[in-house]
């Protein structure tokens, strides 16, 4: 559906007028609308001063509407400040008259306020409801009105095209005035006829509107005629020196850039939605996990390691989620969210049978008995978009290698395609050969998978999935092992450490998470959920950052060289999908933040051993993180304190151990 001029006043008209309504952002002012006349298409306003009654006029114009429908589509977010590049005191009376009305809601992007346009779902005029992010409706990206193509493409100029005479910016943009003269030329025109084309209109009379033109090889082949017939020319040099070509060019770039992001988009289930992260603390959590879903905590008892696993899961929900709360009358939240599983691993665990379950014949023909974490990878596959915690209490209290086999191999399968994030089976069909169906009952026919699969889920698609493909890991499932290091546990192979991502939690700040609230991450959606699997698919975008990432990491292997700790492709990728998950996260991260984070987690945890094997790489490593992480964190501003390193603090710690003891690790 298209937003129109005509039902964008039917809307306004809606409102009583005479009336002060609040500003979207509620403040020092109010909005009063005076009068609406269809006809001319022109709303008269009133800014008022809370205070003083005070007011000053606003008029809502013809141009400023086709502005604003040209800019809204259904069930998108849009700003008004961005559509009116931020200027003047009219725009928050607009933007709150508008919010006003049945079918405009206010929402929150990240920290940013915003409109959105849902006529389906109607509300009371006059008021402002703001909606969550979770709950508007699915935009229709399958259909593409001229009048989103031309807010598109006016984005396109507005944000994206520099000016050649912004000589001293070199991130200067078109102006305001530069724009609507490019738009012109396209545009029709009150006549019917196209700018563009007004030197010979019979010859292009059959295009009604240049932004039915989607494909950009029908639009050069327009461009190079155009070019090549004088009348067009002598036309263009007459009236508008080069503005004419200079516009149909810009919107040849603009499809171009189009098409191929429409043919390359991310599913956009799994975009970031919503980061309120008040503590940047947590952040190398978020990078991790979305870099990687299997992380190890590691850390002496009681700081909090299976805690902030809980955390995670509950900062996916908020208050207005029923799962948010546990009682809502009395005001009590849920500590144990529907997508947090904590399983406590048992020293007696040598095969995944605790976990994913077992085949019993008691009672005479073969029954699978389901594992809990069988049943949580299955609840998690059944809510894709929610993200899912898994937390292995006590992860090395028997050896990991032997009850997590199955996980360990798998999660090495991961592949991106179309941001959709698959792997091989977790639990395989165990019979290649049967073609199962759905809704089929109880009876002689049904073999043991069939009826486990139906008993793990009554989702048909999903039970069609596993039918087909065996039970994979979703995409939203995140394994988190918790790990004490001590006489009673067992020690972590490399097989391991390559696979996970490693967070150490040894400090310990006794007046820490007294104050109510403390403990709370805050809403993090679903920002958690990555895209990507492998270097390869974010290498390209982001050769500048992963090309600075691959030269550290030539450095850390030149040092590495004829020992067991020498890196190879994997750890590659994973640090190139932490650097840029990272500033996804955080668009403030430094490199040496993500360099410093990832040198612990990855390279330190990797090594171990006596003075012979472990004393040249730990002071070589010493010596590159002081010469090319500890020289790059800047001055910090006055009255706060300069970050710190981890891995440096990390390093004098094995060093120290070493020379003690005569051997070191990673493990405190």
């Amino acid at each position: 559906m298209t937003l129109s001029i005509e039902h964008l006043l039917e809307l306004i008209d809606e409102l009583p007028k005479g009336q002060e309504f609040d500003y979207v952002k509620p403040g020092k002012n109010k909005a009063k609308l005076i009068s609406v006349d269809k006809t001319a298409k022109r709303v008269e306003m009133a800014r008022v001063v809370i205070e003083t009654k005070k007011e000053s006029a606003s008029t809502l114009n013809e141009d400023n509407l086709q502005t604003i429908v040209d800019s809204v589509m259904e069930n998108k977010p849009f700003s008004i400040d961005k559509i009116f590049n931020n200027g003047g005191n009219s725009r928050s009376v607009w933007e709150s008259i508008i919010a006003n009305t049945s079918e405009f809601y206010k929402c929150m992007v990240g920290k940013n306020k915003n409109l959105i346009w849902i006529p389906t779902k109607k509300k009371e005029t006059g008021t402002i409801t703001e909606i969550p992010l979770s709950e508007i409706p699915e935009a229709n990206n399958t259909t593409h009105s001229t009048a989103s193509i031309r807010a598109d493409f006016r984005y396109f100029l507005s944000e994206c095209v520099k000016s050649s005479r912004n000589t001293n910016n070199i991130l200067g943009t078109l102006g305001d005035s530069a724009v609507a003269s490019y738009l012109s030329m396209l545009d029709k025109r009150s006549d019917g006829t196209i700018e563009l084309f007004d030197y010979n209109p019979e010859r292009w009379s059959h295009i009604l509107s240049i932004y039915q033109i989607t494909d950009p090889k029908e639009a050069e082949q327009i461009y190079e005629e155009l070019l090549n017939d004088p009348g067009f020319v002598q036309r263009d040099k007459e009236h508008n020196s080069g503005w004419r070509p200079g516009a149909l060019n810009f919107y040849i770039l603009f499809l171009r850039a189009r098409n191929y992001f429409s043919k390359n988009t991310i599913n956009t289930k799994h975009i970031v939605t919503i980061k309120v992260i008040e503590d940047n603390s947590f952040l190398p959590y978020l990078t991790a996990l979305r870099t990687k879903p299997f992380m190890l905590l590691a850390g002496i008892s009681g700081t909090g390691k299976s805690r902030i696993v809980r955390e995670l899961a509950k900062a996916c929900w908020t208050p207005e989620d029923d799962e948010y709360w546990k009682d809502k009358d009395k005001g009590i939240r849920n500590n144990n969210p529907r997508n947090f599983c904590m399983v406590q691993v048992k020293p007696n665990w040598h095969d995944s049978t605790e976990l994913f379950g077992y085949v019993s014949r008691i009672s005479g023909k073969p029954e699978f008995v389901a594992g809990d974490f069988l049943k949580f990878v299955v609840k998690a596959w059944e809510e894709p978009d929610v993200p899912y915690f898994l937390c292995l209490d006590e992860m090395n209290l028997a050896p990991v290698e032997q009850y997590f086999a199955e996980y360990l191999s798998v999660i090495e399968s991961r592949k991106s395609a179309g941001g959709i994030i698959t792997t091989d089976p977790l639990f395989k069909k165990p019979f290649e050969d049967r073609v199962y169906e759905t809704n089929i009952k109880y009876g002689d026919e049904i073999d043991w998978y069939q009826q486990l699969v139906i008993q793990l889920t009554s989702n048909e698609d999903l039970q069609q999935q596993f039918y087909k493909e065996g039970i994979t890991i979703p995409q939203n499932l995140f394994v988190v092992g918790t790990v004490n290091m001590d006489e009673t546990t067992f020690s972590f192979s490399r097989k391991v450490l390559d696979r996970a991502m490693t967070i150490e939690m040894n400090e310990v700040d006794l007046y820490g998470g007294l104050e109510e609230g403390a403990s709370e991450i805050g809403y993090i959606g679903n920002c958690v959920i990555g895209t990507a699997a492998e270097g390869k698919d974010v290498y390209i975008e982001n050769k500048d950052l992963c090309d600075q990432v691959i030269a550290y990491l030539e450095k850390v292997n030149a040092i590495l060289e004829g020992t067991p700790f020498k890196i190879a492709y994997r750890t590659r990728n994973e640090f190139l999908l932490y650097a840029v998950n990272r500033q996804l996260l955080d668009k403030d991260s430094q490199l040496w933040q993500t360099l410093d984070e990832m040198t612990s987690m990855k390279i330190l945890s990797r090594i171990e051993g006596d003075s012979e094997r472990t004393k040249e790489p730990l002071n070589a490593l010493k010596t590159l993180v002081e010469e090319n992480l500890l020289n790059q964190i800047p001055e910090p501003e006055e009255g706060k304190e300069k970050a710190k390193s981890i891995t440096a603090p990390k390093i004098k710690e094995m060093l120290d151990k070493l020379e003690k003891q005569g051997y070191t690790s990673y493990w405190t």
